[in-house]
């Protein structure tokens, strides 16, 4: 999957699905989901039942400055 990062974070609210931001962390979609349970991974915020990380919480986890 190609994610369009610049349009992401220029977007209204900056967010990538649960899915996108796995691709964009090359992880698989369900490490994503079990971190989330088990309280690790990026920041992530829930909107209408779905769940989705901000460009800026991602970053932020790659270079170790976000909570794991």
């Amino acid at each position: 999957m190609k994610i369009d990062l610049k349009a992401a974070a220029e977007g209204a609210v900056g967010r990538l699905t649960r899915k996108e931001a796995a691709s964009y962390l090359g992880l698989a979609v369900s490490t994503l989901a079990d971190w989330h349970r088990k309280g690790l991974g990026p920041e992530s915020v829930k909107v209408g039942g779905r769940r989705f990380y901000r460009v800026a919480a991602l970053n932020a986890f790659i270079n170790g400055n976000a909570r794991r």
